[in-house]
């Protein structure tokens, strides 16, 4: 990664890391505690903010920083200025996927949801791929390719969402966006996570460029 587009990114995430903190200091202007937490030793107000809201802001920044990267990916491989897991009908192949296993197959599940939403972001996105094959990959090509595949993944989403919902309500709330934990685990890993898809996408930036699919 040049110096240009690093210092941009760093610029941003200390933009947003700022916002977070002011935000997060207008709701709850209590002293905030300070690690390493000790619920023995902290108020249920402190406790609250260490294993409450703040792994929570932490998860909602680090999962928009993800996305993020894995929009840039897409359209440095795709030269697609408009790709993103959203509109290459990615993230509803997630849903579509963990929807239907959790209805007929919760077998699949006892791993954890990764692996079923991967598989199913993995099948969306060669369904795309293959639409835009025929146009040789054209920007326009991809992008109608991936809205008809979001738009019928969504459709089949809500329809069992609809018959099923005693079953689904948790998921309805997870595909929403719910940031509901009660500890730092999910945001460390996302860490972990974050560091190592940038670390990889650092060191394969140059190959992406000379074999990305498209006209330059």
């Amino acid at each position: 990664m040049s110096a240009r587009p690093a210092l941009v990114l760093g610029l941003w995430a200390a933009i947003a890391a700022g916002l977070w903190t002011a935000a997060a200091l207008a709701l709850m202007p209590l002293p905030w505690p300070a690690p390493p937490f000790d619920p023995d030793t902290m108020t249920l107000d402190r406790i609250r903010l260490a294993f409450g809201l703040m792994p929570r802001g932490a998860v909602a920044l680090l999962a928009g920083a993800m996305l993020g990267l894995s929009g840039a990916l897409l359209q440095e491989v795709l030269r697609n200025p408009v790709a993103d897991p959203s509109v290459l009908g990615i993230s509803s192949g997630a849903m579509l996927a963990l929807i239907a296993a959790t209805l007929f197959a919760p077998g699949l599940l006892a791993a954890g949801r990764w692996p079923v939403a991967c598989a199913g972001a993995a099948i969306a996105a060669a369904l795309v791929l293959g639409l835009g094959a025929a146009q040789r990959f054209e920007p326009v090509a991809l992008a109608v390719g991936g809205m008809l595949v979001s738009l019928f993944a969504s459709a089949v989403a809500t329809a069992m969402t609809l018959a099923q919902g005693q079953y689904l309500f948790s998921m309805v709330v997870w595909t929403g966006g719910s940031l509901v934990q009660t500890g730092w685990g999910p945001a460390l890993g996302l860490a972990a996570m974050l560091a190592a898809c940038g670390l990889g996408a650092a060191a394969v930036l140059r190959p992406l460029r000379v074999l990305g699919l498209g006209a330059a």
